[in-house]
């Protein structure tokens, strides 16, 4: 099971909306994800549609979060995007299954693909935004730490402590 490209960014928008922590305008927004504008005008579009973010309108537009990044799951994100977690295509319908009539008792494995979905959903589910924050904060508190044993100059440090930032 991936993830679509289009989730994968909404996600990292959320991600980047949650860190910054106040109204961001969209090419803004596109620049630090890392893809186009039209690209993030859509994926905000569907992500505000979903009540993930608010839109302002107007020349002091922008996007912000709707909600704290505590409550915000993987889960809920990934599934407004990319629609309901299922890693075989016979679990979105009987008719998708060729296979779902053929046993007496069902297909065995359309069972056992529904519970490890049901595995995924849960984990996707337990992961929120406030963690993402969290892993960067420990992650860049690392950075500077080992940056200070080396006895790094001043300036390389402030680089580091400015690259966490920006995040």
């Amino acid at each position: 099971m991936r993830i679509t490209q289009e989730a994968d960014y909404a996600v990292r928008i959320i991600y980047y909306l949650a860190v910054a922590g106040e109204k961001s305008d969209a090419k803004t927004i596109a620049e630090n994800v890392g893809i186009s504008t039209r690209f993030a005008l859509k994926i905000l579009g569907k992500l505000s549609q979903y009540d993930f973010i608010t839109s302002f309108k107007g020349a002091g537009g922008g996007y912000i979060l709707a909600h704290e990044p505590k409550d915000i799951t993987l889960l809920q994100v990934v599934s407004a995007i990319d629609g309901p977690i299922a890693i075989n295509k016979c679990l979105m319908s009987e008719e998708a299954c060729a296979h779902s009539t053929s046993h007496m008792f069902g297909c065995p494995f359309r069972r056992v693909f529904d519970e490890v979905s049901r595995d995924i959903e849960a984990a996707l589910d337990k992961i929120t935004f406030a963690r993402f924050i969290e892993e960067s904060t420990k992650v860049c508190t690392g950075w500077v730490e080992q940056a200070e044993k080396k006895a790094a100059p001043k300036e390389s440090l402030k680089a580091e402590e400015g690259a966490c930032a920006g995040q």
